[in-house]
């Protein structure tokens, strides 16, 4: 996973990523709640832990889709789930 900006506004519910992280957001896809932020991005989903700053995602529909048109990947469907610790800018 390359490196990325998630910058969050809890108050207007909106997130933005930097552009080409493979996470950027559906339009109106963040759930805000008291343990984590979540959001849809293209064919996966996405939960920040609010605590732990801990960063889990799953693409898992991506590699399905793909693998229906009849495009499978090289890389393993289990290479489409992922976990990273995210730094809270000071």
């Amino acid at each position: 996973m390359p490196t990325m900006t998630i910058t969050i506004d809890t108050t207007a519910k909106t997130i933005a990523i930097t552009p080409n992280s493979g996470l950027e957001p559906m339009e109106d896809s963040l759930k805000v709640s008291d343990a984590t932020f979540s959001w849809s991005f293209m064919r996966g989903s996405a939960d920040l832990d609010r605590k732990t700053s801990k960063l889990a995602w799953d693409a898992t529909p991506e590699y399905d889709y793909l693998d229906y048109i009849g495009q499978r990947p090289k890389e393993a469907r289990e290479t489409f789930i992922g976990r990273m610790q995210c730094k809270v800018a000071s």
